[in-house]
């Protein structure tokens, strides 16, 4: 572990100790090509659905995918429903002022830039953490039901010589409900990572917002258990007392 990178290091770690096993983060490898789709609202069309249908907004914050995620989802019908707000930013240490990530207290160097992590591995972890406190953090400041948020490296060039294809961590988080999706792409076509990255996110979000509901409806429909009887048995006599008695069968 070096000076000012723990964060990453200790994400790394405990990812690989399982506290952050599946079902919380997946990891999807993306096919050898991404061409772009022949709609926006058809990317997000399940998604709008799942959130119309249960009165629920979104707040998106991306990276990598440039606002695609937010675009596709304003081009459904009645988007204005749905969505709240959300941000695009592409260095970290400059959109501070808009993210003001919290619980990421990592120092910045003299440039003004966050620690360097020591490879791609590392550097991969560092951008799960980071989207993870992020969705957390902008879902309550925003007040939206769900908060997604997509930071990643698209390519064609990357920072590190262990990273050669483009790479995106997508987290969701809502009510009772938080996913999380590595996605590795097979190649480093900026544009095509840029249409897949969106597409898992939104995928992602449909399914999490199915989830809730399912879950909500599931425990709504549970059947309500009786209460248990009572152990003592209580019984008026005729001249005004009261008889006590352990019920039969009580425990």
């Amino acid at each position: 572990m070096y000076r000012g990178c723990s964060h990453a290091a200790l994400f790394l770690a405990t990812c690989c100790n399982g506290a952050f096993a599946a079902p919380m983060w997946s990891e999807i490898n993306g096919p050898s090509s991404s061409p772009p789709p022949t709609s926006l609202a058809a990317l997000a069309d399940q998604a709008a659905r799942n959130l119309r249908s249960t009165g629920q907004r979104v707040a998106c914050f991306e990276s990598t995918s440039g606002g695609l995620i937010q675009a596709s989802l304003l081009a459904t019908p009645g988007a204005s429903k749905i969505t709240t707000c959300g941000a695009i930013s592409y260095t970290s240490s400059r959109a501070v002022p808009v993210q003001k990530v919290q619980s990421l207290d990592e120092p910045l160097d003299k440039d003004g830039h966050r620690c360097r992590p020591k490879d791609g591995t590392e550097y991969i972890a560092s951008k799960q953490e980071r989207v993870m406190t992020l969705a957390r953090q902008k879902r309550r400041e925003t007040g939206a039901t769900w908060c997604i948020v997509e930071n990643g490296a698209s390519g064609p060039t990357f920072a590190y010589d262990d990273l050669s294809a483009g790479f995106s961590a997508i987290f969701v988080s809502g009510p009772g409900v938080e996913r999380g999706v590595l996605v590795r792409s097979a190649h480093a076509n900026r544009e095509e990572n840029m249409w897949l990255f969106t597409r898992m996110a939104l995928d992602l979000l449909a399914d999490c917002v199915a989830e809730a509901e399912a879950a909500a409806a599931k425990a709504v429909d549970a059947p309500v258990s009786p209460p248990p009887a009572p152990v003592l048995a209580v019984v008026e006599d005729r001249y005004g007392g009261v008889e006590v008695s352990v019920r039969e069968g009580a425990e």
